[in-house]
């Protein structure tokens, strides 16, 4: 089964709090099957949200970047 996958992407990275104009909705044809007798389960999004974790993670430098190794930043259009 082939269906279009939406996803949300920063255009740059943030200083202040998040506003719509920081993201951009992105589209891609994804291909979905599952075995038979599998366990797996495919799961549609309906909402999504941002937490304060991922703002420090919008941010082009953050303090927790520095503490945490797995902190890194987002990268803008990824």
């Amino acid at each position: 089964m082939e269906l279009t996958n939406k996803y949300i992407v920063i255009k740059h990275y943030i200083e202040d709090a998040p506003k719509e104009s920081h993201f951009k909705v992105k589209s891609e044809a994804l291909g979905l099957s599952l075995e038979p007798g599998s366990d797996d389960v495919i799961v549609k999004n309906l909402y999504i949200s941002i937490d304060p974790y991922l703002i420090n993670r919008m941010k082009s430098h953050s303090a927790s970047h520095n503490a945490i190794s797995f902190a890194t930043p987002l990268i803008p259009g990824k």
